[in-house]
């Protein structure tokens, strides 16, 4: 093993990984001899390989290795979703966020996974998941956004995409996506009032009147309205 990790600290990854190799068969149970090939693996850009070797690590590791075996699963599901297996990223990636709630990369790399195998009710769910976990606002808003996306988008869920954007627009009033798809829904609701009021977060907001035509005519009409408080902002 000394030697092994001699040759790999020279940078000999050749004579590093034929010594790894040779212990790993002389002695089956040793997991640092797999892990040490799965790196190599790795770095010469073999994720086939690194994950077979990942794999045998995995099954090597005590069952009262929590963390360990947490951080592996993680690396697996990384690789799986690299490689497009993506079966496999969901399988790894569903026990590390089971085992541990809070984690949240390997949360959003699930997420990506859900989204790419079209498992719409899953991704809603994992940006819900999100949302509580993230701390800064301007996150916490845009995975509710991205939630009433995937709710509207994909689930023909109009009730639950509102909610979602409103809950977005309410943690952060800033957060522009999120005041567009209100816009667009009260607009449509005739609610012109409660459009002039999200108008107000928008004034900063640069608007093009040549690709945004729709929406300055939209708010130029709302804020200009007799209920209106807001200073014409917006012009036709």
């Amino acid at each position: 093993h000394r030697r092994a990790a001699l040759a790999q600290r020279l940078g000999d990854s050749a004579e590093a990984e034929a010594l790894y190799r040779e212990l790993a068969i002389l002695s089956p149970h040793h997991t640092e001899a797999r892990r040490a090939l799965a790196e190599l693996a790795l770095a010469r850009g073999d994720t086939t390989t690194a994950a077979l070797r990942f794999e045998e690590v995995l099954r090597l590791l005590p069952a009262g290795a929590s963390s360990e075996l947490s951080d592996l699963r993680h690396r697996l599901g990384a690789i799986y979703a690299e490689t497009g297996e993506l079966g496999s990223a969901r399988y790894y990636l569903e026990l590390v966020v089971a085992q541990d709630p809070t984690r949240t990369p390997a949360l959003e790399l699930l997420l990506q996974t859900y989204e790419k195998l079209d498992l719409h009710r899953e991704a809603a769910e994992a940006c819900g998941r999100l949302a509580r976990l993230y701390l800064d606002p301007a996150h916490r808003a845009a995975a509710l956004y991205r939630q009433g996306e995937i709710l509207q988008t994909h689930m023909g869920d109009d009730a639950g995409a509102l909610d979602a954007y409103l809950r977005s627009s309410d943690i952060d009033p800033g957060f522009v996506p999120s005041r567009l798809r209100l816009i667009d829904h009260f607009w449509a609701e005739g609610d012109v009032d409660v459009v002039a009021d999200l108008a107000k977060d928008l004034a900063a907001v640069p608007l093009s009147p040549e690709a945004d035509a729709d929406l300055v005519a939209r708010l130029a009409i709302a804020t200009a309205g007799p209920r209106s408080t807001n200073p014409p902002r917006f012009a036709l």
